[in-house]
């Protein structure tokens, strides 16, 4: 299976689970853009609360900065000082799904330090 497929199993998987868990919906962006787009997801739950999520394959148990793009935490960082909750969807090697919040994975990236998913749940 190829990255890209992977990258859509993942966005599929994560856009499901959070229908489920936040009982509202979950739209996964349909344009690549050459991947572009600074999130996958946007899901408003029952609250109608909305969440800007970008799912990542994380085999290895974490998240690296270079697989943070520029453009993402530009977004993440002006969305969140707007109260936008925004997180990473780290899917594991078991397909498991660990919502990290964008503040924890960008205060990472600017140290130069990967973020390790093992600790983070399913909780948004």
């Amino acid at each position: 299976m190829g990255n890209e497929e992977i990258g859509r199993k993942c966005e599929e998987l994560v856009a499901r689970f959070l229908s489920e868990k936040r009982g509202g919906f979950a739209h996964v962006f349909a344009g690549r853009n050459g991947g572009q787009q600074p999130c996958d997801i946007v899901s408003i739950g029952r609250d109608g609360i909305g969440v800007l999520v970008d799912a990542k394959h994380c085999s290895r148990g974490k998240l690296t900065p270079g697989m943070v793009q520029p453009n993402q935490i530009t977004a993440f960082s002006m969305m969140g000082a707007e109260g936008i909750r925004c997180y990473f969807a780290c899917v594991d090697s078991e397909m498991g799904i660990h919502m990290v919040p964008a503040e924890v994975v960008l205060e990472n990236v600017k140290r130069n330090k990967p973020t390790e998913i093992g600790g983070w749940g399913s909780e948004i």
